[in-house]
């Protein structure tokens, strides 16, 4: 059986007929979530900083629906991120007389960026 499983069991051991356990079962999918959505980007940024992920994803039972969605959240973070310095690095380009030193300039300065970004 697997988490996703086991939680869904669990949810539905409260009496789903009353309006205060449908309310508590939302309430607490949502916290089981939140938490586990956390935990996740803890360890994301954690692995990107050189450390290791299993203390942190350890503590929580992971779905792994949750831990696919809050990694395709943080690449199209990423991804927007990088379109728009493309689009600024571009324009920055595409100006007339543009010199090999601001050329190097404006490619460092992206790269330094994105660096920052990352972290």
């Amino acid at each position: 059986m697997t988490t996703s499983q086991h939680r869904a069991d669990h949810l539905e051991s409260k009496d789903p007929c009353t309006s205060q356990g449908s309310a508590e079962n939302g309430n607490l999918a949502w916290q089981i979530q939140q938490t586990t959505e956390r935990a996740v980007e803890e360890s994301i940024k954690q692995v990107s900083d050189g450390g290791d992920a299993a203390p942190l994803t350890s503590k929580v039972e992971l779905a792994e629906d949750t831990v696919v969605n809050v990694i395709n959240k943080h690449r199209m973070g990423l991804k927007k991120k990088l379109r728009k310095l493309v689009a600024v690095t571009s324009k920055k380009l595409q100006k007339d007389n543009v010199t090999t030193d601001e050329v190097v300039k404006i490619v460092d300065d992206n790269r330094q960026m994105m660096q920052e970004e990352v972290k």
